[in-house]
């Protein structure tokens, strides 16, 4: 969801004011008519340019008005993740599967977060939901073979 980007990228001036501008386009478009598709817009946007408080300010105000948004969560989660809140991410990520358990950006997000708080066992509980509804799905294959091979390593103390 969230486009990754260094704050103070390559981006030219140019680009940066028509993201600044789009983002208080939505911003008024929200007052006006709350979407939620929109939220995400805005806080992807304020997300590229670096503004993380803002962007997640943005992701809070829509899960507000829209509870059960998936893609709110996602972009929270991603979010959250950027800064280093692991735990809170993986917390995002799970609520956003538990809306739609076939949110396929929900549930390998959900996979990163585990790994990265050591879960391998939540992280290869991901795999085997991919696998169970995509048999044979490459990512689904790979989220379990690294959760697998991770809790491998760190049971023989090479983690």
């Amino acid at each position: 969801m969230v486009i990754e980007h260094a704050a103070g990228g390559f981006d030219s001036d140019d680009e940066r004011s028509r993201r600044q501008r789009e983002v208080a386009e939505l911003l008024a478009r929200l007052e006006a008519n709350p979407n939620p598709a929109l939220y995400v817009r805005a806080a992807e946007l304020l997300s590229v340019d670096g503004d993380t408080t803002e962007a997640t300010r943005v992701c809070e105000e829509g899960l507000r008005r829209f509870p059960s948004y998936v893609n709110l969560y996602v972009v929270k989660g991603e979010l959250a993740a950027s800064s280093g809140q692991m735990q809170v991410a993986r917390e995002l990520f799970q609520r956003a599967v538990e809306l739609d358990e076939f949110n396929f950006d929900a549930l390998t997000r959900l996979a990163d977060a585990c790994m990265e708080l050591r879960d391998y066992d939540g992280a290869a509980a991901v795999g085997r939901t991919i696998l169970g509804w995509l048999p044979g799905d490459g990512t689904g294959k790979q989220i379990l073979r690294r959760a697998e091979e991770a809790a491998g390593r760190e049971g023989t103390g090479q983690g």
